[in-house]
């Protein structure tokens, strides 16, 4: 089974670094909201070949996620599922929740009613954001045409204190476009309300990162970093707060 896309300079760079923590290639921690950009359900959602998908064990990437993911869902209020499906299916019928530590097969109709019972609605339109532009799967395909009015983003990069609490969160963003023109878009003023209210109850700062490639050759360019703080009090806040470079990001300055 493939490896769904999850390709970034940051990630490759900071793998070894202990205070920051990310999901693997086939694991995304995913906030689904309703058309308000309410938080209304936290996903741990893995995707893995067939074998793996019928393991009742927990790989170690998991199991680390979970933590994390219970501690978002402990802090803000917010419930949380774990889900597996089976990437190599070539159509998702069925995806495996845990439920009291065991995981238990339900049909995709099931999974269906359970989102509406957490509060998100339904109607005939497609999910608001894929999971990566570039992460075509068979749970993003199902996602995408389930007939859930779905607002969703994943939760990138994380920076964790010597407690292991989560303290700062980051969404990646790159483009081609020249550092000091780059502005977060519209498109995603939905997705950054969505994380805000998550966060804010949880007294987790949380930002924009943004980072320059250049496409010929292509050159994933992260010595520069502009940030933006993202907060929301009733309506979208971002501030930006200039660009760094990458031994000050890392070293917290």
């Amino acid at each position: 089974m493939k490896k769904y896309y999850r390709g970034n300079a940051i990630y490759d760079l900071i793998e070894s670094t202990y205070n920051f923590r990310y999901t693997s290639e086939n694991l995304w921690i995913l906030v689904y909201g309703n058309r308000e950009a309410d938080p209304k359900v936290i996903l741990l959602l893995s995707g893995y070949s067939k074998d793996d998908y019928e393991s009742k064990s927990l790989t170690t990437k998991e199991s680390e996620m979970l933590i994390y993911t219970e501690q978002i869902s402990h802090k803000s209020g917010v419930p949380f599922l774990y889900v597996r499906f089976n990437g190599d299916a070539s159509k998702l019928t069925d995806v495996k929740i845990m439920v009291t530590g065991k995981f238990k097969t339900i049909s995709t109709d099931e999974y269906r009613n359970i989102l509406v019972g957490f509060g998100i609605q339904q109607n005939n339109r497609s999910c608001s954001k894929p999971i990566n532009s570039q992460a075509s799967n068979v749970y993003h395909l199902w996602q995408k045409d389930c007939g859930l009015d779905i607002i969703t983003s994943d939760i990138d990069l994380m920076y964790v204190d010597s407690e292991l609490d989560i303290t700062d969160v980051y969404e990646l963003k790159r483009s081609y476009i020249p550092m000091d023109d780059w502005a977060p878009y519209s498109n995603d003023f939905n997705n950054f309300i969505l994380l805000s209210k998550l966060f804010e109850p949880c007294k987790i700062n949380f930002y924009i990162l943004f980072n320059q490639y250049q496409k010929f050759p292509y050159v994933d360019d992260i010595n520069k970093l502009k940030i933006y703080k993202v907060t929301c009090d009733g309506k979208l806040n971002l501030e930006n707060q200039g660009i760094k470079d990458l031994a000050d990001f890392l070293l917290r300055k």
